[in-house]
C-alpha cells in the first residue's frame, strides 16, 4: 500500500482528497500544520506528498519543499489554487520530482498526476 501525506490548511479540501485516495487504496495521513510536516514525514515515511501551494504570508508549499528537498526526494504533487497560478508557477516548474495542478481540478487529473509521479520512481 503506497502511502500519502496530505499537507492542506483546509480541512474541507484535504478531507475530500483523503476520500478519493482511499478508494483508490493509499494509507494516508493528514497534516494542517506546516510546522508539523517533517516530523510526520520521518514516521511515515511516505512514497508522496501532497502539498497546497498557499499557507499564509508567512510561509508556502514552495518554501516547506524546498526545505525538506535537502534531506528528501519524495515526489511532490502541489495543489495551486487558481487566482496563484500565474504568480507561482515560475517557482513551481524549478521543483524537482514534482507536478503542479490547479484547483479546480477533475478526479481523474488529480489521479494521473499522481500515477505520473509514482511511476517516475
Amino acid at each position: 500500500m503506497l502511502k500519502v501525506i496530505i499537507v492542506e490548511k483546509d480541512t474541507n479540501f484535504s478531507n475530500n482528497i483523503h476520500e478519493i485516495l482511499n478508494l483508490h487504496k493509499f494509507d494516508i495521513r493528514e497534516v494542517n500544520r506546516i510546522d508539523a510536516v517533517e516530523a510526520e514525514i520521518v514516521e511515515f515515511m511516505p512514497d508522496l506528498l501532497i502539498v497546497s501551494v498557499n499557507w499564509d504570508f508567512k510561509s508556502s508549499g514552495i518554501d516547506l519543499v524546498k526545505k525538506f528537498r535537502k534531506g528528501y526526494n519524495i515526489p511532490v504533487l502541489l495543489i495551486n489554487d487558481f487566482y496563484t497560478q500565474v504568480d507561482d508557477s515560475i517557482d513551481l516548474s524549478k521543483i524537482s520530482n514534482s507536478e503542479a495542478i490547479n484547483k479546480p481540478f477533475k478526479t481523474r487529473d488529480f489521479l494521473a498526476a499522481i500515477d505520473r509521479l509514482l511511476n517516475k520512481k
